[in-house]
């Protein structure tokens, strides 16, 4: 993890992580880095976190956002975002790419960030696309 004071990971995040590597079979994994995945202040509601975890196989990178601590009157509608956002990748993305699948379309939008994990404790964790090319 970084010495910069001013970065931290939360448990809640680290912990998603290791579900993820888990439930992916990423053995052995022989490292894993955490580092700011935004400059500071481009999240307004949440903080992003750029994770890379090297196997023996492959390095994967991480993009997670998780909610800021805020104040009560902020929390409704950071709420209400991050469900709009864990349904979207949940329910209706997924939804939308096994109609495409149903109807043989090929040719159709596709750029969504794979998500490996929501969380009811406001976490999104997605693919890092920055190393696609995206910034």
């Amino acid at each position: 993890m970084s010495s910069d004071k001013e970065f931290s990971v939360s448990t809640d995040a680290t912990t998603l992580v290791s579900e993820i590597i888990e439930n992916n079979n990423w053995d052995p994994v022989l490292d894993i880095k955490y580092f700011p995945g935004s400059q500071i202040g481009d999240g307004y509601a949440s903080k992003h976190i750029a994770v890379e975890i090297t196997t023996s196989k492959e390095k994967v990178r991480l993009f997670i956002k998780y909610a800021l601590d805020t104040n009560l009157a902020e929390v409704e509608s950071i709420v209400k975002f991050y469900a709009n956002e864990t349904y979207f990748y949940d329910i209706v993305y997924p939804a939308y790419t096994e109609f495409l699948r149903k109807k043989k379309v090929e040719d159709s939008f596709r750029n969504v960030p794979k998500c490996y994990s929501t969380s009811s404790k406001n976490i999104i964790v997605l693919e890092n696309i920055k190393y696609k090319g995206f910034a």
